[in-house]
């Protein structure tokens, strides 16, 4: 659902912008900064943590519906 979400992060080597997608954070995934050449390989903190945002944020959006309300005006 997200894995194709677009991001932004600065290159930790030269401090430049740089887009990477959600897939690209899943453990062992990398990017080559296209500005000064360095790999930037994304390790997460905890197993299966960028699985479980996107879970969560699924699940967010599922149950939205339920915390909208509408009021009619007459």
């Amino acid at each position: 659902m997200l894995s194709n979400e677009e991001m932004e992060m600065k290159c930790p080597s030269c401090k430049k912008n740089l887009t990477y997608t959600v897939d690209q954070l899943q453990k062992g995934q990398s990017i080559k900064c296209p500005h000064c050449g360095d790999e930037i390989k994304f390790e997460e903190s905890s197993s299966g943590a960028v699985r479980k945002l996107e879970e969560k944020t699924k699940q967010s959006l599922e149950d939205i519906d339920k915390k909208i309300t509408v009021t009619m005006k007459k």
